[in-house]
């Protein structure tokens, strides 16, 4: 009897496991390539709009600079301006064909820490990042690409800037 009890016993454990885990993978298969809330209001403690501050204080620009592209976040006013990042991720891009069709996601094969990080920017300050893509361009068939990045700041929304990639 109590063979028959610890048989029940591991079977509905392992029914829950197995139940549980296709509850994961569905949300997370749910989720690529939407929009996830981050629960961010959508103003700052100073009340400005987060639309207004990405396109009157910030901008973005693209450089190529020795075969490394130079992603460049810039703070156009007389103000400090803080950033608020919800993950160690700092920035996202996308490669797209010459047709617009989606080649290539940063973030889709990375993994990023889970933490509140913040980050100032003084006036007239800009911050450089220097984005890696020669592994990915090396997979590429010949042809012209559009490299698009942004920062993923919850005060840079609508923030981009995109170059033309040509792959020989």
């Amino acid at each position: 009897m109590k063979k028959l009890w610890l048989i029940l016993l591991i079977g509905m454990i392992a029914a829950m496991t197995i139940s549980g885990c296709g509850t994961a993978d569905e949300q997370i298969d749910n989720n690529v390539g939407g929009n996830i809330d981050t629960g961010y209001e959508t103003s700052t403690d100073n009340g400005e709009d987060k639309d207004e501050i990405a396109n009157e204080m910030l901008s973005t620009t693209i450089q190529l600079k020795d075969g490394d592209y130079i992603f460049s976040l810039k703070n156009n006013s007389d103000k400090e301006i803080e950033l608020t990042f919800s993950s160690s991720q700092e920035y996202e891009y996308v490669i797209n064909d010459s047709e617009g069709n989606h080649i290539y996601t940063y973030s889709m094969d990375k993994m990023f820490a889970m933490m509140m990080k913040m980050k100032t920017l003084a006036p007239e300050e800009e911050y450089n990042i220097n984005i890696d893509v020669k592994e990915v361009l090396a997979t590429l068939e010949k042809g012209v690409y559009t490299l698009e990045i942004w920062p993923v700041a919850a005060e840079t929304e609508g923030l981009t800037s995109t170059i033309e990639i040509v792959v020989d």
